[in-house]
């Protein structure tokens, strides 16, 4: 048996590690099938690693898919009960445990039996052979509007009856919480006493009280009702509406019940407590002082802070600033629409939409295609501080941009681009900056530094090359009879960009078979060569290479506008022209066109 529990202990060992793969997996279920003691070992381990993570470390949000198998695993017990009692002698049953006992004793609790069954059940499910008609053989998790995947809210905000879901995952950005960076849907429902941990990324969850909860990795939270949770540590906003009011986080330090406002609130690694008011009014109660219990009425613009067990701190002033949270609808509204709007699926401008932290950084650039018409806004976001790129009060025109330097991003939420697309922008390169970032490198100077690159694959990229001159092309990367990696559409300025603002304008016509690069809206460059590729929909991101460090912009982006499908020549044109007046640019001579074959690119 020692020999069996060392084996165990190695694939439970993997399990957790996320390196258990089919043999193991197949192997742990014939070592668990039958042998009570064995699975006895397995709880014991089972319940000491869910003790230990509870305690020191994060507890991975267990899946629709996995809470499934929970219960498939539950009513195995039954069958295995039953089945027992069946075949036992009259006299054994009289001794023997009832089948709610067998089950009390053999059940592990709820988050303990969802992880065992990942293993049991889960790995079946997800490793079943595919379907004749060729579906894939990955399983997928309902979408957040399928009623499997979504908290059972009433329209009132009040959770159903028979409802342990206290929440719902509104947003996922760059978040490392579930299986997902980005989707909603790959854990759509938040359970009463889950414990959610972040070490990157954030995380929007609404509640079943209407309260919408912004929270910000690295950060530790327990849910603990629909209109309560339990700050660990880490950074939270909130915006509760009307209804909500009472909505109450609890922290080591003291309660904070909000009366319908915004707020944040920080937990930092010392213990040490803040909350900023935004809007609107909030009571902080603390008990077991020494003094007695104390309440403070925190109002619009007031902070208030504790450490672990020091006095408090009142009339502080608060510091948005310091808080990441969505923008709101209004902060995304645009006085100057452009000329075409048919097909805008994402428009960023500087000077709207921006949201700073305290050293003027953008953490979230907002999507204005939204107050265009009825489409959902995909903003742009940098989680991380030290890559957010610098605000620029005047810089194109006398008007706002953002400062890149080869190393700072942005990065929107999925977002679908047809095979065909369209994409203009403002900028201003620095170009001896650029061609001294690439003449360093030691490999990959082809790649430029990249205004843009919208990661598919394919990827569509708007580059500064060595030579300073403008590239657009689509990359396939490594495909089938070509040694090197591929790339269509491939249009190159035949001359260099200078140091002065311009407009650019890359389109892919697939149904013409053409791409097409333009520069204050004339063209410049084309690709008669240019083929029909599939549709995307991943995170597009800005000013640099999709995982590149310094491979990024050098210089500003002042205004980005991408369109699904391919504008004609005379819009392409109205709209550049429209850019070049917002943003006074003086416009060159104008230069010859070049017309390249993909096929003489050389890659």
């Amino acid at each position: 048996m020692e020999i069996m529990d060392a084996r165990i202990e190695q694939l439970f060992s993997d399990l957790v590690d996320d390196r258990l793969d089919d043999d193991g997996a197949q192997e742990l279920s014939r070592l668990l099938r039958g042998d009570e003691a064995a699975v006895e070992k397995f709880r014991e381990l089972l319940r000491l690693h869910f003790l230990l993570a509870e305690q020191a470390g994060p507890v991975r949000a267990f899946t629709l898919a996995e809470l499934r198998a929970a219960r498939a695993i539950d009513d195995e017990f039954d069958r295995r009960a039953e089945a027992a009692r069946s075949t036992a002698t009259p006299a054994a049953l009289t001794s023997a445990p009832s089948s709610d006992d067998w089950r009390k004793s053999a059940r592990l609790p709820w988050a303990l039996l969802a992880i065992a069954a990942s293993v049991l059940v889960v790995t079946a499910m997800w490793r079943q052979p595919s379907s004749g008609d060729g579906a894939s053989r990955v399983a997928t998790s309902p979408s957040v509007g399928d009623q499997a995947a979504s908290p059972q809210i009433a329209k009132d905000g009040a959770p159903s009856a028979n409802s342990r879901i206290v929440a719902r995952v509104l947003r996922k950005i760059d978040c490392d919480w579930a299986e997902d960076r980005w989707s909603a849907t790959a854990n759509g429902e938040v359970q009463k006493g889950q414990v959610i941990t972040l070490t990157k990324g954030l995380l929007v969850l609404e509640f079943a009280s209407g309260a919408e909860i912004t929270v910000n990795g690295p950060a530790t939270l327990v849910t603990t009702s629909g209109s309560t949770l339990k700050m660990i540590r880490g950074e939270l906003s909130a915006s509760v509406p009307p209804r909500a009011r009472g909505f109450c986080v609890e922290t080591h330090a003291g309660k904070f019940i909000d009366l319908g406002t915004e707020f944040g609130l920080l937990v930092d690694e010392d213990g040490e407590v803040e909350t900023h008011v935004f809007k609107g009014e909030v009571v902080a109660q603390v008990e077991g002082l020494p003094e007695g219990d104390h309440s403070t009425l925190l109002n619009a613009g007031e902070a208030w802070a504790r450490n672990t067990a020091g006095p408090i701190e009142t009339g502080l002033p608060a510091e948005p600033r310091r808080f990441l949270r969505p923008l709101k609808s209004e902060e995304t509204e645009v006085s100057e629409p452009p000329p075409v709007l048919q097909g805008l699926t994402l428009h960023f401008a500087a000077d709207a939409g921006v949201q700073r932290d305290v050293d003027d950084r953008v953490s979230e650039w907002g999507d204005l295609s939204g107050s265009h018409g009825d489409l959902r806004s995909e903003n742009a976001w940098q989680v991380d501080a030290e890559q957010r790129p610098l605000w620029l009060p005047r810089a194109i025109g006398k008007r706002p941009a953002l400062r890149f330097d080869g190393y700072r991003s942005l990065v929107t939420e999925p977002v679908y681009l047809p095979t065909s697309h369209t994409e203009v922008v403002v900028f201003r390169a620095d170009g001896d900056v650029a061609r001294q970032m690439i003449s360093e490198r030691a490999n990959f100077r082809e790649l430029g530094v990249q205004l843009f690159n919208f990661y598919g694959p394919p990827h569509t990229v708007l580059q500064i090359s060595e030579d300073r001159s403008l590239v657009g092309r689509v990359h396939l990367g490594f495909i089938p009879q070509h040694v090197d990696p591929v790339d269509v559409g491939y249009v190159k300025s035949p001359t260099a960009i200078d140091n002065r603002p311009h407009v650019a304008a890359y389109c892919y016509d697939a149904d013409s078979h053409r791409a097409s690069l333009y520069l204050d809206g004339e063209l410049v460059g084309a690709s008669d060569d240019v083929p029909v590729l599939d549709a995307t929909m991943a995170a597009r991101y800005i000013g640099s290479h999709f995982e590149r460090r310094g491979f990024g912009f050098t210089g500003e982006i002042a205004e980005m506008l991408v369109y699904q499908g391919a504008l004609s020549a005379a819009q392409i044109s109205e709209t550049c022209h429209w850019l070049v007046e917002k943003y006074e640019l003086v416009q060159g001579v104008p230069i010859e066109v070049t017309v390249l074959n993909d096929r003489e690119v050389g890659e």
